[in-house]
């Protein structure tokens, strides 16, 4: 598969990647098939993706574990849950003690969420997605009252177009907004996973 992207970057914040995708898939005889889609992304810098994190989670912030790569592209809420319903039909739950528990559902829906946002989204743009995953303690209430998890916990964290971070269950479709869980006292950051 062949693919070419030209972008125009901006370089006021928060940056904007624009552009054609033109995607040529080779069909089974040989011959390939163009298909183009026009991409436009909001995307941001580390620091911005960084800083953010940190004043929204009230995490302990330590630069050393700052995001590995260097531009993220965030989703609209809608695209969240989009993506969710996508990442539920391609997870295998069977929850083991220690062997698959919360943080392994975690990592493996990180995994998809980036591919989601490959297939779905950014189209194989050089841009990263702006999902990672948080150890956190969860308390009674958590989710809207809907979570069933109390104790520490692994989730997923996203930040959407808007900037707001979203606290998101690995194993279901379960979201909320990290700054109104922190202020109802529900969940509480202990580390974020870049």
């Amino acid at each position: 598969m062949k693919i070419s992207f030209f972008f125009h970057l901006f370089v006021s914040l928060p940056a904007f990647l624009i552009g054609v995708a033109t995607a040529e898939f080779l069909l089974g005889n040989g011959r390939a098939e163009q298909t183009e889609r026009p991409i436009v992304l909001k995307a941001h810098t580390w620091p911005t993706i960084f800083n953010s994190a940190y004043e929204q989670t009230h995490a302990s912030p330590r630069v050393s574990d700052g995001p590995t790569d260097m531009i993220f592209f965030s989703p609209s809420t809608e695209q969240i849950d989009v993506m969710l319903a996508w990442i539920k039909s391609r997870q295998h739950l069977q929850y083991i003690p220690e062997a698959n528990d919360c943080d392994d559902i975690a990592f493996e829906w990180r995994v998809l969420a980036h591919r989601w946002a490959i297939e779905n989204a950014t189209y194989g743009a050089p841009v990263s997605f702006c999902a990672f995953i948080a150890y956190v303690k969860i308390y009674p209430g958590a989710f809207d009252g809907a979570g069933k998890t109390v104790g520490f916990h692994a989730l997923g964290l996203v930040r959407d177009s808007e900037g707001v971070f979203w606290w998101v269950e690995p194993t279901g479709p379960l979201k909320v907004k990290v700054l109104e869980a922190y202020y109802e006292n529900t969940i509480e950051a202990v580390k974020i996973v870049w």
